[in-house]
């Protein structure tokens, strides 16, 4: 969980989790794609699906760190406190394509380790509204996570129950999307479990529309 800041016109002082919009950038092509999603079969709709999926991979690394990418050999980069900070402020400002620092480094973005939850819109009278995708992801081991310290002010691992927990006591101020998925996660006794449910589930049932 990420704690945006009291000032944020969006959602201020909400704990949730790292994400955010959809840019032109995530729309770069030259990665294989096959096997992923396979029940997704219209063009149009396997492109919008690559440009989620890309969306959420830098949306994750520019505001907790993680880059969720794999080199040659299958394996995710490591990473300390500091060795990728400045991209990551260059990657939100705009000085660098995310795409060019995969490059740098030889690596491939790792679409098969997203797994797709649900899709969330908010209602019509709502002043600030979104169209959003949720996606669950194994976090690598060797990789640190912080917060970006502009959007975002604080960086919480916490168990889905106790997250719902405190919400419920009032000390953790998070929105519907947030609970729900909240609660979907702590139905399940280990994320092992969760990720065995939901290639259990993508092979039964595969995405046929995104």
């Amino acid at each position: 969980m990420m704690k945006r800041g009291p000032n944020d016109r969006f959602l201020p002082s909400n704990y949730v989790f790292p994400g955010g919009a959809v840019e032109e950038q995530d729309s770069y092509t030259g990665y294989s794609e096959s096997g992923i999603y396979p029940g997704v079969t219209i063009r149009v709709e396997r492109e919008n699906l690559l440009l989620h999926l890309s969306a959420g991979i830098r949306e994750v690394f520019e505001e907790s760190g993680i880059l969720l990418a794999r080199d040659s050999n299958g394996l995710f980069p490591e990473s300390d406190e500091s060795q990728f900070n400045t991209y990551r402020e260059q990657v939100f400002r705009g000085i660098l394509k995310f795409s060019d620092l995969l490059k740098n480094y030889g690596l491939t973005p790792d679409f098969r380790g997203l797994h797709y939850l649900e899709r969330w819109i908010t209602p019509v009278f709502l002043p600030i509204r979104y169209d959003t995708r949720f996606f669950a992801a194994m976090c690598p081991e060797n990789q640190h996570v912080s917060h970006d310290g502009d959007e975002l002010v604080e960086t919480l691992w916490i168990n889905p129950r106790e997250a719902l927990r405190i919400h419920k006591d009032g000390e953790m101020k998070m929105v519907l999307p947030t609970s729900q998925t909240l609660q979907f996660l702590s139905s399940f006794a280990s994320a092992d479990e969760l990720f065995a449910y939901l290639k259990q589930k993508e092979r039964n049932s595969p995405l046929k529309n995104f």
